[in-house]
């Protein structure tokens, strides 16, 4: 949406995640690792607005807990 907004051309992102659980003793600690992928050409620019944007999603937030 908010490249559309903009009207960027960047026609692929590809975004990956992986959980990652360890128990010790009796406490188990979760850790999700997102990698996304710029598959089209972005600007410096580009890629750190998107990056900051995808932080503050809804999705990522409820990951960080």
């Amino acid at each position: 949406m908010y490249i559309d907004r903009k009207g960027w051309e960047i026609d692929n992102i590809a975004i990956s995640e992986n959980l990652y659980q360890e128990t010790k003793g009796e406490i188990t600690s979760t850790t999700i690792v997102c990698n996304i992928s710029f598959l089209s050409p972005v600007s410096d620019e580009q890629k750190i607005k998107l990056l900051e944007i995808a932080k503050r999603c809804p999705v990522s937030k409820n990951a960080a807990r």
